[in-house]
């Protein structure tokens, strides 16, 4: 990877590139406040686009959509081919649901020579089917995309073999392709921080274990609930048949059982409850986890 000074001397390359500026003030998500161009320009969709996801706001996105998706492309159609407004109309179409139709076509019709644009092209289409494990994808624009949408990321594997990828390309910034430039910094920086978190194969594992833990606890909880009824139901068996006394005092707790008999079967289902958390603490099962 680049060095930091190198980032930092690139990154002031974009002072008067607005549209790169607030591409990654978006990826960034340091806040929610609106980019505003340093510049005027004939890009008022493109930014109507871009600060309706930094503030996250869904029907700003829609409304400029809308406006957008009039416009009946063409292979001609110059900014059909301007990555930043592609990949920004794919995040907020995904984050805020709205139908693929027209992207789709969209994106059909983005034809070029250039391999490396063939397989950013190839890349959108798999994020649009949510296939994020595809080989032949840009693996730093799925890791910012997952990033973005806050999905569980790559696995470990991939996220490896991107981390090394990504620290073996000295000349990165020499590529001449602000938007792959931007995207891949953006994906070490993801990668680096969530080094240490789950991936989505884990976390599907941790999920699987919860249900099955809560399970056996259940069963457990049941086993020893009822275990404390038998006892209860010896004991008193065992005092009526020693002690003749005890059978006046059963007669006058039958009656009164009668009485208040759905009390007191709240009171055992309390009890049940009561013993379950006992047991959910004793395992160490967090309290903040919602069952």
């Amino acid at each position: 990877m680049v060095s930091l000074v190198d980032k930092i001397t690139y990154l002031k390359e974009f002072e008067d590139k607005p549209k790169v500026q607030g591409f990654i003030q978006l990826l960034n998500g340091k806040d929610n406040n609106s980019f505003v161009p340093n510049q005027s320009g004939n890009d008022d969709l493109y930014y109507s686009l871009l600060n309706a996801l930094i503030t996250q706001n869904k029907t700003d996105f829609v409304r400029a959509y809308s406006d957008i998706s009039k416009r009946v492309p063409n292979s001609d159609s110059v900014w059909i081919t301007e990555n930043f407004l592609i990949f920004i109309l794919i995040l907020g179409i995904v984050k805020f649901q709205i139908d693929k139709e027209w992207i789709n076509g969209v994106l059909t019709l983005r034809d070029s020579r250039n391999e490396t644009f063939q397989k950013t092209n190839q890349t959108f289409k798999n994020l649009l089917s949510e296939n994020f494990t595809n080989t032949d994808a840009v693996t730093e624009i799925v890791i910012v995309f997952l990033d973005f949408q806050n999905l569980p990321q790559l696995s470990r594997e991939l996220l490896d073999k991107a981390y090394l990828h990504l620290s073996n390309q000295i000349n990165l910034l020499d590529q001449h392709n602000d938007f792959l430039t931007v995207i891949s910094m953006r994906a070490f920086d993801v990668i680096v921080t969530t080094k240490d978190t789950p991936d989505a194969s884990e976390i599907v594992k941790i999920r699987a274990f919860r249900t099955e833990f809560l399970k056996r606890i259940e069963i457990l909880n049941n086993a020893i609930y009822w275990v404390f009824v038998l006892a209860v139901i010896v004991l008193m068996y065992k005092a009526y048949k020693g002690n003749p006394s005890f059978k006046y005092f059963l007669n006058d707790l039958g009656v009164i059982l009668s009485i208040i008999g759905l009390a007191l079967l709240a009171g055992f289902n309390k009890i049940r409850q009561w013993m379950k958390v006992l047991l959910l603490k004793g395992f160490g099962y967090s309290k903040h986890i919602k069952e």
